[in-house]
């Protein structure tokens, strides 16, 4: 009997306990969220503000781990507790800085919208103070992206060559050509280690990737600063030929001869031979001198009126040259070795006298120009609809003339003739 009345007060000893363990733990419990949630953000916010006004940013930095209770407790008041954040990033980000934790300074300093020269400065310092310390460890894309942003700092520029560089040898290993080439023709120093060879090659795999999309244009440009490694020259004459025989294609005999300059005489193309087309496009330089775009110089344009009966008239005219006459002409070298002048010359005309608005306006007028198998310019060409081209001194006119038979009594005579004397474009 004794010895369950000793058990019963055991069991009964260890219930209480659990009960005011329970009780104790749950008083912590709620004691451990309403303290730090309502109870001491109001004493945390007045320790941020009077230690902040008295530039105590050592004391106000102790607050930013705080930062998250003092959000909970304000978070009707998102203005205030945007202003104590500011505040507290700032002097957490001088601080970090002080303690020679960069990338922490960094982060919270960059968070700081209000940029004095004081903190411009600083972040400044900052800035470079990240990127040397991922040089150093290597990191060097991301040193790259901090120390582009340093002002006036004397060993920034040696810094940023070295991550840029070897950002580029990093990309190129990944085949990445086009950040490759992108980082390293940021390196200023041109007798940087090495970057002539890695430059070359980083090119010539950025060209032959493009030369293998058929984008021969793009493979081109790299090509041209690879020049020089391993067989670029060989590329560079395929893609020069593939872009000149397009210019041909295209009319445009001046742009293809600018390519074959950079051609070797021995290169072959779609069973064409480099050689001879340099030949040839010599044949019709000619044609070429012509090709382009011609503005007008001077013009008069005319509506005469005539009396049949004693040729008596008066007459309508402009003499100012228009933006708009122009005459556009392209060299084709067609395939059995013969050449074509293609193009269009516009002009104004009058061309009706039925009321005083019609007499007074001139229309823009569009002939078509083809001289085939030609290897220089003719004197004078008829385009029809009365209109008559000729080339001399170096200078197109069109002739422009046109009679009306408006009445028994009048007729109406429209002339144009337009100087066109100044190439304004090559083709």
């Amino acid at each position: 009997m004794e010895e369950n009345e000793v058990k019963k007060k055991t069991v009964k000893g260890k219930v209480i306990a659990i009960i005011i363990g329970i009780i104790v733990v749950a008083i912590i419990a709620v004691g451990g969220y309403v303290l730090p949630t309502y109870v001491f953000p109001n004493s945390y916010i007045a320790a941020i503000e009077k230690s902040y006004d008295n530039k105590e940013y050592q004391e106000t930095a102790k607050y930013f781990n705080k930062l998250s209770n003092i959000k909970t407790y304000l978070k009707e008041d998102e203005e205030k507790y945007h202003k104590l954040e500011q505040k507290v990033n700032l002097a957490y980000g001088l601080e970090q800085f002080e303690n020679k934790e960069f990338k922490k300074a960094l982060e919270a300093l960059e968070k700081v919208e209000n940029k004095t020269e004081e903190l411009s400065k600083k972040l400044n310092d900052t800035y470079y103070e990240v990127g040397k310390e991922c040089v150093q460890n290597k990191e060097y894309e991301e040193a790259v992206k901090h120390l582009e942003a340093v002002k006036d700092k004397q060993d920034s520029s040696t810094l940023l060559d070295e991550a840029c560089y070897y950002t580029a040898v990093k990309y190129l290993e990944e085949k990445n050509y086009a950040q490759a080439a992108h980082n390293i023709d940021k390196v200023k120093n041109e007798k940087y280690e090495n970057l002539k060879e890695t430059k070359q090659k980083i090119h010539y795999e950025f060209g032959k990737q493009y030369f293998e999309g058929n984008d021969y244009e793009k493979a081109l440009e790299h090509f041209k600063i690879s020049k020089g490694y391993a067989d670029t020259a060989t590329y560079l004459g395929k893609c020069a030929m593939v872009e000149a025989e397009k210019a041909i294609e295209a009319g445009e005999a001046n742009k293809a001869k600018k390519l074959y300059e950079t051609i070797p005489d021995n290169a072959e193309y779609n069973g064409i031979k480099a050689s001879d087309r340099k030949k040839q496009l010599k044949k019709y330089q000619a044609l070429l001198n012509v090709s382009g775009e011609w503005k007008s110089t001077k013009e008069y344009l005319e509506s005469r009126h005539v009396w049949r009966y004693d040729g008596s008239w008066d007459n309508w005219y402009n003499n100012e040259p228009t933006p708009t006459s122009i005459i556009s002409l392209k060299t084709y070298l067609n395939k059995d070795g013969t050449a074509t002048l293609k193009g269009t010359a516009k002009f104004y005309a009058y061309n009706n006298y039925s009321s005083i608005s019609q007499y007074c306006n001139s229309y823009l007028t569009t002939r078509n120009i083809e001289f085939k198998n030609i290897t220089s310019i003719p004197a004078s060409k008829n385009l029809g609809n009365n209109t008559k081209l000729t080339y001399s001194n170096g200078k197109f006119t069109i002739k422009y003339s046109k009679k009306d038979e408006y009445s028994a009594n009048f007729y109406n005579v429209y002339n144009s003739t337009v100087t066109y004397g100044k190439k304004t474009k090559t083709y």
